[in-house]
């Protein structure tokens, strides 16, 4: 057993954000006969970057549903407007 499968049998509430680690960039350096620990350790900065990755993803995403409807609900404030001058 690997210290990949230990973290997919843990709990993720008691795995430390920098024990995540990539399998296969893993398994890929081990098989490029790079030492386990630095293999370890690259795999984890890779999967730390992932993460923040996805956070900035996840956080666009939300960008954009706040400014489509903030523009929905302007021109639908325009219409109200128009519609009360005529």
């Amino acid at each position: 057993m690997n210290t990949l499968d230990v973290c997919r049998i843990l709990d993720k509430e008691h795995i430390p954000a920098m024990s995540l680690m990539l399998g296969r960039l893993y398994s890929a350096l081990i098989e490029a006969n790079v030492s386990e620990n630095k293999a370890r350790e690259a795999s984890e900065e890779v999967a730390g970057f992932e993460n923040r990755l996805a956070n900035v993803e996840s956080r666009l995403t939300l960008l954009t549903w706040m400014v489509g409807s903030n523009i929905a609900l302007m021109m639908a404030g325009f219409g109200i407007v128009l519609k009360a001058i005529h």
